[in-house]
Order: C-alpha cells, then structure tokens, then sequence
C-alpha cells in the first residue's frame, strides 16, 4: 500500500443508499402513471450525468424539466436516505487506512450540505481530512472536484487510490491517473463495472483480501 491518499465515493460506496433511490424514483414514476423499476435493472441504467437516466427511464423532459425532476426526487431521496446505512464493513476499512497514516477524501457528485451532513449523521466524519461534493444536486460530473484537488494541493496521481461503485468513479480515476477499486454492491451492476476490466470487489470485506 504505497499511497498517501484515498478518494471515496460516498453513495453507493460507502452509503448504502441504493434502495433509497430505487423507492425515490419509483414514487416519481408511479405519480406520472410510468412503469416502476426493480434493482437489477436500476443497476444496469443509472450513470452519470444523471439527466440521461432520467430519459432512459422514459421522462419527457419538456413537459417535467430536469431541474424540477432533481428537486421532486431530492425530496423523495431525503427522507428515504435517513434510514440508509453505512455498507458493512465500512468501519474497518476506514480504520485500516487512518492506522496506516493514508488520508481519505470523500469527492462525491452530491450536493455538498447534504453529503457533510450524512457523513456526520453516520459518525465518520472524523475520518476525513476532506469532504468535497457539488455546489448543486444536478449530479453532472464531480471529475473537475477531483481534478481541482489534486491540483491545488500538488498530489501525486500515481499515491492516489480512488475507491467507488460506478463507471463515472472509473472515469475520473482513469482522468486523474490514479489507481482504482470499484466495489458492486452499490449503483452498478458486477457486469456492468467488469466491462473494461477493471479492478472490482464484491464488498468492502474483500478489499482486505487484496492485501493477502
């Protein structure tokens, strides 16, 4: 373990938020008369930027604009998302890496109130050294926060390890240069994560057989 850092995702990743999402959006989709969704075909949809999900699951974005869509399933999300838990085993791995002096940042495409007051409702906000979301809840990209981190603070992409659930987290460690972990217990699909053969775990229990 040669890094001096670690970028977490958060939801999917670290949150185990998938079902909040899945009953928000199907709440929105019920309202409109529109077919639900079930878990597995969520996994094989949803991506980022979120505006294309939308469409995907057949919204007409000119009689519900995407803004209005974000606001009605944030509010949705919100409430479902206080009774979403951390993933199992969460605690340890973020042990393992304080104990082993390796910082950890959260760079996440939620919206930056929201995610600080997770992160503190779970109790692990001390593990961080930085927490850094979206200025909006549009979940568009969060590549430009990694890249102005790394930037403003000199790091060195090769010391990173990025952990996330998503393509979009392998995007932006692909763009940063840095190295990467994707977990499929979270917003992504095994299949749909193993496509470019990337590193992937089934659960944050067998990072820790990595370091066998």
């Amino acid at each position: 373990m040669n890094f001096t850092h670690v970028f977490w995702d958060w939801n999917g990743t670290l949150l185990n938020d998938v079902i909040a999402c899945i009953d928000s959006m199907n709440q929105m989709l019920s309202r409109r008369g529109m077919s639900t969704i079930n878990e597995k075909y969520y996994k094989s949809v949803f991506g980022f930027p979120v505006k294309d999900y939308y469409k995907t699951l057949g919204f007409d974005l000119t009689l519900d604009s995407f803004e209005k869509l974000s606001v009605e399933f944030m509010s949705e999300y919100t409430i479902r998302a206080k009774s979403s838990p951390l993933q199992q085993h969460a605690f340890e791995i973020l042990n393992y890496f304080r104990q082993n002096n390796i910082k950890q940042v959260i760079v996440s495409a939620m919206e930056q109130e929201m995610l600080a007051q997770q992160i503190e409702n779970l109790g692990v906000k001390e593990y961080f050294d930085t927490i850094i979301g979206l200025s909006d809840i549009y979940a568009n990209s969060k590549l430009h926060l990694a890249e102005n981190f790394v930037n403003t603070n000199r790091l060195i992409p090769s010391e990173i390890l990025f952990i996330g659930d998503t393509l979009h987290d392998a995007e932006v460690a692909e763009n940063l240069g840095c190295d990467l972990l994707l977990v499929s217990n979270g917003h992504h699909s095994k299949e749909r994560l193993k496509q470019n053969h990337y590193k992937v775990i089934n659960n944050l229990e067998d990072f820790f057989t990595l370091l066998n």
